[in-house]
This record gives structure tokens, C-alpha cells and sequence, in this order.
């Protein structure tokens, strides 16, 4: 008997041990998390392999259902929940380029991409063959389309290094002709714009200005843009704000308006918002891998809103964690997470082999561009997890890697087939998700648990690597609520400004003994500090990405499994 064959013969002794004879996966959950579950389309590249993209979404509720359009996905998908899609792959809209455009307009979804120029329709987005051509305009890149609520259509589009963003009015009547001159909005301005700056440290002036989106919220026009780089993981969105659609456009110093530089899932760039079957407000957006490949990309949502001085935020604190699906609450404000924290963050880590370097702590890790991988490609191959101490478990977030995968995911039978169970005791097992039969394609699959249980160890077995890939995680992630306590809260901290560049703020704060790390949230008023960087390992942090010419506001909470703690002290002013 081969070692495999031996090896499957005992986890089939372990299956039929279990406590449990199905898996405890709610079949109708009410939370997701980031990124979102899609097929990413798997590409090759000549110098490292095959890796996974989409990026630069829209999404759009239309008729009952979302749709969601991303770069290089030959395809766009369609979902009733937000939480299972399937991908609908016209063949005659030109998805093989970048920066999808939709708008709905009269009953039905309008479509442009980059380069392209033709604008096609469709009442029936579900069917593949309902698209038709409705008119053709300029062929710039990353174009956005916008529907005013007096029914004019604005074109805004632009994508080079140094801007600009520029607009031009629309004619739907006449084949979507241009009314007037097109008008150049703004470039960059790195000088002031910290986050316009490349660089893992905002280092460099170079930046591309690209992106373009466009809000309209309390009878102003809010004209977004992405910087500085979508292979940054400080990839942002600001916006400019006017009274008019073409502008004069003025800056809003609370920009980046969307930003997560940190965590599990970085970035939070080239996006766009949409509402939800409740009404509320979202970011959908890319995020970046960048190990494979500068374009390995996915995709994210986040709650998005306004302040009371009408300045638009994106809630992306702690945002790759568990949240309520769109459309399942009346109010995506502070009520958008159900306050589940994660478990496994350094937790102890066996497997059944590893790839010399792709050990089993780069599951546990929190960084989605590190990987474990099996050194076989055999099913049988397994990574388990020892929280220490029985915890009250959640959800479940796996998060597949692609080592060693050849060809493409867009045929039959491209799936991921596993089996999770847990345990309080390392003897006896429960099957939390029997996904030994899997048909989809699943790399970044979330299990919310019909009902929370008691979990010290949490073990994944591979029963199918598809593309005669290695069983590899890029994170076994578990969720629920610990049974320590929240860490104390962070009562005193400093804040310094550079002088020579107001651009940069050192933020040092006393270690806080039970934290597992911190979040340090900042913005230019006490009651609105909408952007945050979350750090492990330190307490000290340096911020390169602020504007000149704001005074800024600054906190600092403490978190561990048992819970956020908000900051003890008040907000710190650094003029």
C-alpha cells in the first residue's frame, strides 16, 4: 500500500469518528469576507507561471440581482446574495481588456471598456446573448460612465503616469455622441498627496492617476481617482468635489476616501460604490497579491458613506474580517460587522510535508503573498491548526493558493475538494464543511457555521488540488470570539510631524501587554478618523501618505481575539 493510499485510509477512519455524520456550514449565511469568493480567472505569464486577476470592479444592483465586472475575467458575474456567482461570458463584449464601464440607464445596463469605445446594452445581463452595440465614443482608458438624476450621461476616463482625469458629456439620444469639448479635470500632485507617491514608504514621485468614478451625494459631485500604482499596496482613492459635473473640481483634503494599506488584504483602489438590495451604500475594489505576477489581483467590498460635513469615507478597519452580506441589514454603519475577530493569527502549525520555502506558519501568518504548500501533489496531504485552547469558532475563511497549477480554471471540474474538521482534544472529530465532492472553483471559500462551536484544533485535508497543482493555503483563517478578554485600552501616545515633510507622522504608543496588535485610525478632524493603518509587532508606526496641508487627529485601539479596545486617551492633534 502506497503512503497516500495509507494515508487516505486513515483520514477515512477519522471521517467515520467524527462527532458529526454532515458538515455545520450555514447554507444561508448572513456575513462574507474579503475577497470576494469568485472564480479569478487563471492566467499565464511567461516568467513566473500561472497566477490569478481581476481588478478595477463595478458592481451594480439591476433587477433583483448584483453584477459584478472586473478587468481580464472574460466574463462578469451575476449573484442574487452577493454570495453565490456565477459567471456569464458574452462573447461579443471586449472583456479580454481592462476597466469595465456599466451605468444603468432606462431599464437597462450599459457596457464599455478600455480602448474599446463601443457602448453595448442589455435588458437581460443574465443571458450571454442579450448584449447589443448602441453607439461608439472615444477609446480612452479607464472609462466611467455617469447618470445624472436630471438624466444626463458624463464620460470620465484617463490612465497615465501624471493624469489627467478628464470628462465630456454624453448624447444617449444619438448614439452616445460627445456634447462639447472634453474638459482635463486635475493630475497628480505627489508633492502635496502623500498617498499620489509610490513606494512601500511613499518614497517616490512617480504615480499614475487612473481610475476614474463618479458620485453624486447632497447636490455635489464628488470625482474620484486611483494613485499612486495598482501594484502598491497603498493603492487609494481621493476625489476632487465640485458643484457641477464638469467641474471646476477642488480637492478634499479627508482623501485617500478609500484605503487599506494593511492586513490580511491590501489595497483599496480603482474602485467603484454601488447600493445594495437595502439601500446602503458599498465600495467594491482591488486588492493586491503581487507575488506571481505586478497584476495578481483580487476583488473586495466595504462599507461605504458620508459624514455629517458630507465627506465620503470607506469603512475598511479590520475590512478582510468577517461582515454582514449587502442587502442583509437596513444600516451598513457601525452595525456592518458581527464583531467576530480572528483566531489563528501565529497560532502553532503542523502539516503532513512543506515546500522548503512554503512552511506551515505562512498559513497562520496574515499575509495573503505568503503560502504553505505541501511538497506532494497527492490528496491526502493535510495542515492543522492548535488554537491552545478550545474557542468559540464562527466562520472559517479558506484561502487556496495556486502552487505548481497549470492551465486554466475556465473548464469543467476546476475544484478545490477538501475536508475541515475540528476538535477539542486532537482524538475526536467534528466535520465542520464536507467538501470532498466540490464542483467549483472556490480559492478564497468562507464558511459561516450554522452555529458556533467549541474549537481548539482546526484541521484541512486535501482530497483534489485541481490544475495537478500542490495542496497550498495562503491562509486557513478562523474566526469567532475568544474567551480572553479584550486587551486593555491604549491610554497614552505620541504623535510627530516631520517638519522637513508634513507628509509623514511617527505614531509610538506603550506595548499594551495582551494585544495581539493595534490599530492606528487618523483623519483631519477628532470625530472623523475614517483611515487607519493595522500593525502587529510593533508599536510604533511611521506614516508617509498624508496631505501638506491639513492638520491631522490621531488614535490608537488595541485587539486580540477577545475583542477591539478603542483608544483610552483622547484623539492627539498634529497641527
Amino acid at each position: 500500500m502506497s503512503p497516500a493510499t495509507c494515508l487516505l485510509s486513515l483520514l477515512a477512519v477519522s471521517t467515520l469518528s467524527s462527532l458529526q455524520a454532515a458538515d455545520l456550514v450555514n447554507p444561508k449565511p448572513s456575513t462574507f469576507c474579503n475577497p470576494l469568493n469568485l472564480d479569478y480567472m487563471i492566467q499565464p505569464d511567461h516568467a513566473t507561471g500561472w497566477y490569478r486577476e481581476a481588478a478595477d470592479p463595478v458592481a451594480v444592483f439591476f433587477k433583483g440581482h448584483y453584477y459584478l465586472f472586473a478587468s481580464k475575467s472574460d466574463g462578469y458575474w451575476m449573484s442574487p446574495d452577493f454570495r453565490d456567482w456565477k459567471l456569464v461570458s458574452p462573447r461579443n463584449l471586449p472583456l479580454g481588456q481592462w476597466a469595465p464601464a456599466v451605468f444603468e440607464y432606462k431599464n437597462a445596463l450599459y457596457f464599455m471598456a478600455t480602448r474599446d469605445g463601443k457602448i453595448y446594452r442589455s435588458e437581460h445581463p443574465e443571458r450571454a446573448d442579450s448584449w447589443t452595440m448602441e453607439g461608439k465614443v472615444r477609446g480612452d482608458q479607464d472609462p466611467a460612465l455617469f447618470l445624472d438624476d436630471d438624466g444626463r450621461v458624463y464620460l470620465y476616463y484617463g490612465c497615465q503616469e501624471g493624469g489627467p482625469i478628464s470628462g465630456v458629456e454624453l448624447d444617449p439620444a444619438n448614439h452616445f455622441a460627445e456634447l462639447g469639448k472634453p474638459v482635463d479635470f486635475f493630475g497628480k500632485n505627489p508633492e502635496h498627496h502623500g498617498f499620489e507617491r509610490t513606494g512601500s514608504r511613499n518614497e517616490r514621485d512617480r504615480c499614475f492617476i487612473e481610475g476614474a468614478w463618479m458620485t453624486k451625494h447632497g447636490g455635489r459631485y464628488h470625482l474620484q481617482y486611483a494613485a499612486p500604482g495598482t501594484q502598491e499596496k497603498g493603492y487609494a482613492d481621493g476625489s476632487y468635489v465640485s458643484d457641477h459635473p464638469l467641474g471646476p473640481f477642488t480637492y478634499e483634503e479627508n482623501s485617500p476616501i478609500s484605503h487599506k494599506p494593511t492586513g490580511f488584504l491590501p489595497s483599496a483602489g480603482h474602485s467603484a460604490d454601488f447600493h445594495d438590495a437595502s439601500g446602503n451604500l458599498w465600495r467594491i475594489v482591488t486588492s493586491i497579491i503581487g507575488v506571481c505576477h505586478k497584476f495578481e489581483r483580487r476583488v473586495a467590498a466595504y462599507p461605504q458613506g458620508f459624514d455629517k460635513e458630507g465627506k465620503m469615507f470607506t469603512a475598511t478597519t479590520l475590512g478582510d474580517y468577517p461582515l454582514y452580506l449587502p442587502g442583509t441589514r437596513r444600516d451598513s454603519g457601525p452595525g456592518y460587522s458581527p464583531g467576530w475577530m480572528l483566531l489563528s493569527y501565529g497560532k502553532p502549525v503542523n502539516a503532513s510535508s512543506s515546500l522548503p520555502d512554503h512552511p506551515p506558519g505562512n498559513a497562520v501568518d496574515e499575509q495573503i503573498g505568503t503560502w504553505w504548500s505541501a511538497a506532494g501533489r497527492n490528496p491526502g496531504e493535510w495542515l492543522q491548526i492548535d488554537l491552545g485552547a478550545p474557542e468559540e469558532l464562527r466562520a472559517v475563511q479558506v484561502n487556496f493558493a495556486e502552487e505548481g497549477i497549470k492551465g486554466t480554471n475556465r473548464t469543467p471540474g476546476f475544484a478545490q475538494r477538501y475536508l475541515l474538521e475540528s476538535s477539542t482534544d486532537a482524538r475526536h472529530w467534528t466535520i465542520l464543511a464536507d467538501k470532498r465532492q466540490n464542483s467549483l472553483d472556490v480559492p478564497h471559500d468562507y464558511l459561516e457555521l450554522s452555529r458556533p462551536i467549541e474549537a481548539r484544533y482546526v484541521r484541512i485535508t486535501d482530497f483534489g488540488t485541481p490544475g495537478e497543482g500542490n495542496f497550498s493555503l495562503r491562509g486557513l483563517r478562523l474566526f469567532g470570539k475568544g474567551h480572553q478578554p479584550p486587551p486593555a485600552g491604549v491610554d497614552r501616545f505620541t504623535v510627530e510631524r516631520k517638519p522637513e515633510s508634513r507628509r509623514t507622522a511617527v505614531v509610538n504608543w506603550p506595548p499594551v501587554p495582551e494585544a495581539e496588535g493595534y490599530v492606528v485610525r487618523y483623519g483631519i478632524a477628532p470625530d472623523a478618523l475614517r483611515n487607519q493603518f493595522e500593525v502587529r509587532g510593533t508599536n510604533s508606526l511611521e506614516i508617509t501618505c498624508l496631505n501638506t496641508a491639513p492638520g491631522y487627529w490621531f488614535a490608537v485601539d488595541s485587539f486580540n481575539p477577545g475583542g477591539v479596545t478603542p483608544c483610552a486617551g483622547k484623539p492627539v492633534a498634529a497641527p
